[in-house]
């Protein structure tokens, strides 16, 4: 690790602008690397809305009468599926079902363990691994869920931290919309 470390440094210093997805990132770089702030731009991973198509219809990922919790990303160790899942246990089921769907590329160590996880919860039934899909089917599977989250539990940038993500807002769909909503 040490040796990653010093790579990191040496390259980070040298670049005319680093740019990254996340803050905390920044923050890495300007403490842990001796960059300059002015040379660290975050670019926000976020979605374009207007990709996002109110008239789009619900990918046929889970049953249509369901209550459908999604997540749509990477199955890294620090994304917190294993909660989503142990929440999907927690909720005794319907009417209407609750449902987890999960999208993204689970064909990895983490995606296995996380299938050995809902099979040892009893919730295997409840939750549909759909695999990577390509990116213009995204919409429709995030059609079908009724609410969508991001459940990470640390962040990769500092791990002895965990992630205190706090949402000010978000995006529902309802009644074949899409509405921001103010959570403050």
């Amino acid at each position: 690790m040490w040796r990653y470390k010093r790579f990191e440094r040496h390259w980070t210093k040298g670049a005319d602008r680093l740019l990254t997805v996340a803050a905390e990132a920044e923050r890495h770089y300007v403490r842990d690397c001796a960059v300059p702030p002015t040379d660290v731009t975050v670019v926000g991973n976020t979605v374009s809305v207007e990709a996002f198509d109110p008239a789009t219809p619900p990918a046929p990922a889970v049953d249509g009468d369901s209550f459908v919790v999604g997540y749509v990303g990477s199955f890294g160790p620090h994304r917190g599926l294993e909660t989503a899942l142990r929440g999907i246990a927690a909720v005794e089921s319907g009417p209407p079902e609750v449902r987890l769907l999960l999208v993204g590329d689970h064909d990895c160590p983490v995606g296995r363990r996380l299938r050995e996880l809902a099979a040892d919860l009893g919730v295997e039934d409840r939750v549909t691994f759909a695999g990577r899909v390509p990116f213009d089917d995204v919409p429709a599977y995030m059609a079908a869920c009724d609410v969508c989250l991001v459940p990470h539990d640390r962040t990769p940038h500092d791990p002895r931290r965990p992630c205190r993500t706090s949402f000010t807002s978000t995006w529902r769909w309802r009644d074949r919309s899409w509405s921001r909503t103010s959570l403050r």
